[in-house]
């Protein structure tokens, strides 16, 4: 009994001497793979934007169906206001209380930044055609007056070029729009694609910059993606509101005015019931 252990020991001491030995042949292999994840790891936390998130609470003053939570439902009418707080309809008026209509980023230290209430310039349109939503304008600043406004067509090399190259999918007459121009701020900028003023509001530090307009149509899906609302308890008529964004002001902004809006909904729906009701009693 005691032979058998002892060589099963021995045997245990043999395989873990050939597996230091093999890692001690390949350590240059084993350091240079430690060290390049290392450096993707680094370099990937560097450039993935922060995130922030902002959370709120409502209770909702209609009592919940105890005969359903008794056994062990969820209350209809809290659902029903989750459901309110997400449609697109209290959203998009939420939206419309922000300035989220265009947004404007720059790159510093290789990092991508994206301005909110605290861009150096702010762009004003009286016309934008559908076609331009998908668009990246890069600004140039050429002195305290003037600067550049591009847009650059599809390049070859991207996913819709190579396509367009192979004959597999043809590019779109928007995938084909450009422009190159200088112009001074505040200046009037006419095309049959868009029509815009750029205001300088400080100085522009940074090199380069871009902006691009946001489609009223999906505006909702992009700046309220993150939202999750859950009822606390199964038997509470309390909601937990949270938020995520790579700007903490905006979060924090987006979800006010969501509650804004979801208030506003309710005392039109209540005044619009209130008036009905009244003119069923005049008849």
């Amino acid at each position: 009994m005691h032979k058998n252990k002892e060589i099963k020991t021995n045997q245990d001491e043999i395989n873990i001497k050939k597996i230091f030995k093999s890692v001690l042949k390949k350590k240059y292999t084993v350091i240079l793979i430690t060290i390049i994840f290392i450096i993707c790891s680094s370099i990937f936390a560097y450039i993935k934007p922060n995130i922030y998130y902002s959370s709120a609470t409502i209770e909702l003053k209609e009592k919940a169906n105890i005969l359903i939570q008794e056994f062990g439902g969820e209350d209809t009418n809290v659902m029903n206001q989750i459901e309110i707080l997400k449609s697109r309809f209290v959203t998009e008026n939420a939206i419309k209380k922000l300035d989220l209509d265009v947004r404007y980023f720059t790159t510093t230290n290789y990092r991508k930044k994206e301005f909110y209430l605290n861009s150096p310039f702010k762009v004003k349109f009286k016309n934008i055609h559908k076609y331009i939503y998908n668009k990246t304008f890069i600004l140039t600043p050429i002195d305290e007056n003037t600067f550049n406004i591009k847009i650059s067509q599809v390049s070859k090399f991207s996913k819709k070029g190579i396509l367009a190259q192979l004959s597999i999918s043809p590019l779109n007459e928007y995938d084909l729009i450009t422009y190159n121009k200088n112009h001074n701020y505040s200046d009037n900028i006419h095309t049959k694609w868009f029509d815009i003023t750029v205001n300088k509001i400080s100085n522009l530090k940074n090199s380069q910059y871009t902006f691009n307009f946001v489609d009223p149509f999906y505006a909702s899906k992009i700046f309220f993606k993150n939202l999750s609302i859950n009822q606390i308890s199964k038997y509470a008529s309390i909601l937990k509101l949270r938020i995520e964004d790579n700007i903490s002001l905006r979060a924090k902004d987006l979800l006010n005015e969501l509650i804004n809006a979801y208030m506003d909904q309710a005392i039109q729906v209540k005044s619009e019931v209130a008036k009905l009701s009244l003119k069923f009693i005049d008849k």
